[in-house]
């Protein structure tokens, strides 16, 4: 399998690891287990770290996940933070994952390095603990 999906301890993020190339399934099987991580362990932020991805899916699948994944508000994530893959044809589809993810009103960003996707991620986190008078 090309992707696999964790809850780490010690942060407020579930993360999807994806490598190679994906299938459509695995796409979209990757994304709702990390809607159903994100569910189960109450987080609403992803760190989707694509360094290792190599493409596969085209526009029309990314559109289709990002517009029918979300339609639920209460399964959506507030932000989504994505780890830019190395190869150009890759990195395309992830930009324009992100612009797909905007235009259905979530905040998503792609990063270069890994550390400043967490840090985006974990400024969030703060944020809501704030707004939670937490």
């Amino acid at each position: 399998m090309p992707w696999t999906v964790t809850i780490p301890e010690q942060v407020a993020y579930v993360e999807a690891t994806i490598s190679g190339k994906l299938s459509v399934e695995d796409l979209f099987g990757s994304f709702d287990a990390s809607l159903s991580a994100a569910q189960s362990s109450g987080r609403k932020l992803l760190l989707a770290d694509l360094s290792n991805f190599g493409g596969g899916p085209s526009i029309l699948d990314l559109m289709e996940l990002a517009e029918k994944r979300h339609m639920d508000p209460e399964r959506r994530f507030s932000r989504i933070a994505m780890v830019m893959p190395p190869i150009e044809s890759a990195a395309k589809l992830v930009l324009f994952s992100e612009t797909a993810f905007a235009n259905q009103g979530m905040k998503s960003n792609s990063f270069a390095e890994r550390s400043l996707a967490v840090a985006w991620l974990d400024s969030e986190w703060k944020a809501l603990k704030i707004a939670a008078g937490e």
